[in-house]
C-alpha cells in the first residue's frame, strides 16, 4: 500500500468502485432491520450490499 494517505487510499478506492459501476449511497435503517441484515450475513455470507441487492431485485420483481 505504500506510503498513501487516508484521503489517497479512500479516493483510490472510491474510483476502483465506481469503474465496477458501483455507487456510494447512505441510507438510515431501524434497529430490527439491522439484526436481520446481520442474521442474513451470518447465514449467507453475503456482504451487505450484496444482501440488499438481492431483497431489493426479489422485492421489486413480484410486483
Amino acid at each position: 500500500m505504500g506510503d498513501y494517505t487516508v484521503t489517497e487510499r479512500q479516493r483510490r478506492w472510491r474510483e476502483r468502485q465506481k469503474a465496477k459501476g458501483l455507487k456510494i449511497i447512505t441510507v438510515r435503517l431501524k434497529e430490527d432491520t439491522i439484526f436481520r441484515l446481520n442474521k442474513e450475513r451470518m447465514k449467507t455470507g453475503e456482504k451487505f450490499n450484496e444482501i440488499i441487492e438481492r431483497a431489493i431485485s426479489t422485492f421489486l420483481n413480484s410486483e
